[in-house]
């Protein structure tokens, strides 16, 4: 399976996930101390043009979480 294809299926679990997330659980805590649920949302969500970058054969742009 392509890393394309594992990507997309990844995005589309994490879609589904977070669609169930409420407004009040976002600051709820997460089994990474470092972050709660807004932060890891975005967390994953800032990820994710580095991710295709790669998947794309391109190298890493750590420009991307500046």
């Amino acid at each position: 399976m392509s890393e394309i294809v594992l990507l997309e299926k990844a995005l589309n679990h994490t879609t589904g996930l977070l669609g169930n997330v409420t407004p009040d659980q976002y600051g709820r805590p997460t089994p990474c101390e470092d972050f709660d649920v807004r932060a890891l949302t975005n967390h994953l969500l800032a990820g994710n043009p580095y991710y295709v970058t790669l998947a794309q054969g391109g190298g890493p742009d750590f420009s991307l979480f500046a």
